[in-house]
């Protein structure tokens, strides 16, 4: 056997890497939010294209039908010599329907493209709670629904192992339940994890009412049925009283970005949470997907969603967190600059902490986010701050966005580190230290 050969045969009988199931959970939890962020992107981009080209082409169609209506008696005109004869065009009236036919199918186009785009949003999350599903029962193969799951002799020969058998059993689990309604299937990971959805997911019944919608565009083309009606009702769904059976139900703007944010709020909570029951000795992992999910949102400009998550980790029971108190400092900092720059009040979520007792970093932002650049710039020069924050930081860190536009600012950067400051946004954030933290250093 020559050296190559053995190399292959390392190669062929090296085992794969298994990746630990509380990272795996974290994955799937941050894969599915970045695919609802790129639906939503999908939708703000594409749909004013298609309504852009559906206004002119109508523009178009109308200027043509209207010198084509002024034109029916060319014939007429031809005979009695007219001058304007050049001015009018005369269309048959098979092109006419042709053309209104077409503008139907424009319009049609752009309903079914906010149609599909909500169907994938909740397909999206079916998908998401299947993998998730998956873990939590690999791990607790006892919540199988049934106790009576069986499998044949020939399913079994053909697994070849217990192990494969058991994850054949969890699959199907997994199958029955996403075939279910979205409310048994919340109820069921409600009642094994304790997630506390039902009763602390004040938005639930919004959510719930997407999923209905999301059932018409796939069964009857987005017009009401009774089912969507009477399923309404059971969640309390409000301002259903004006539909009616056979109407049609618009998606638009307003409505996707709802849907969007209760997708989104939705499966953060389902994954934070059922990680942190699952995996209690691996809580800093989590608490830092939460600080680098915030600063995503805060660097993106995304205030909202950056206030939703910290919002969401503030409430998270302290038993539940891991022992480093400072990630929920973080998420204190973060919230406030996301209140801050989307223009809302944001003092309050800072009382009640004693801030002096603290690392001079949470000075420093206390100082940027009330505007006292003066002492912000005398606290970029100190050591503490230097380690801390570092250059970095200071170029890419959310809180310094506009303070990076003083003259007190850009006159330190420039003693400090002997260049002047001129923004690069997308090489500033390539750091991966960013993702350490907000403040960067844990010290």
């Amino acid at each position: 056997m020559t050296k190559k050969d053995h190399a292959n045969k390392d190669v062929e009988e090296k085992p794969k890497k298994k990746i630990p199931p509380h990272i795996k959970l974290l994955f799937i939890s941050d894969s599915y939010l970045i695919d609802l962020e790129c639906l939503r992107e999908m939708f703000a981009s594409v749909l004013p294209v298609l309504k852009d080209k559906d206004k002119k082409r109508k523009e178009i169609v109308e200027k043509i039908i209207s010198r084509a209506t002024q034109g029916i008696g060319e014939e007429e005109q031809e005979e009695n010599g007219s001058e304007d004869n050049d001015k009018k065009i005369n269309i048959p009236r098979g092109d006419i329907i042709n053309i209104y036919s077409n503008i139907r199918k424009i319009n049609r186009g752009r309903e079914l493209f906010k149609q599909q785009l909500t169907v994938s949003l909740i397909s999206r999350f079916d998908e998401f709670l299947g993998q998730l599903l998956k873990i939590v029962l690999r791990i607790h193969p006892e919540w199988l629904k049934s106790s009576d799951k069986t499998i044949t002799y020939k399913e079994l020969v053909n697994l070849e192992s217990i192990e494969k058998a058991i994850i054949g059993l969890i699959h199907k689990e997994v199958e029955n339940l996403l075939r279910g309604s979205h409310e048994d299937q919340i109820k069921f990971i409600d009642e094994k994890l304790k997630l506390g959805i039902q009763n602390s997911f004040t938005r639930l019944p919004e959510f719930l009412e997407v999923t209905e919608r999301r059932n018409l565009c796939v069964h009857t083309g987005g017009k009401v049925s009774q089912q969507y009606l009477d399923r309404c009702e059971i969640f309390g769904v409000k301002n259903t009283d004006s539909i009616s059976v056979g109407s049609s139900l618009d998606i638009d703007e307003t409505y996707f970005n709802n849907a969007f944010s209760l997708c989104f709020e939705l499966g953060l909570r389902i994954s934070q949470a059922a990680y942190r029951r699952l995996f209690p000795e691996e809580l800093e992992a989590a608490d830092r997907s939460i600080n680098e999910l915030a600063i995503k949102f805060l660097n993106s400009g995304d205030y909202n969603l950056a206030e939703v998550v910290c919002g969401f980790y503030l409430g998270i029971p302290d038993k539940l967190r891991s022992k480093n108190n400072e990630f929920n400092y973080f998420a204190i900092i973060n919230r406030a600059i996301a209140q801050k720059f989307a223009g809302e009040k944001f003092e309050d979520g800072l009382q009640g902490v004693h801030w002096q007792a603290f690392h001079p970093k949470y000075a420093l932002a206390l100082h940027v986010l009330h505007d006292e650049y003066e002492k912000a710039g005398e606290a970029m020069k100190t050591a503490a701050i230097q380690e801390s924050v570092g250059q970095i930081g200071f170029r890419a860190w959310p809180l310094f966005k506009e303070f990076r536009t003083t003259n007190i600012f850009k006159e330190t950067y420039l003693e400090l580190y002997k260049e002047e400051y001129v923004p690069d946004p997308e090489k500033d954030l390539e750091d991966k230290s960013l993702s350490k933290g907000l403040i960067l250093n844990d010290s």
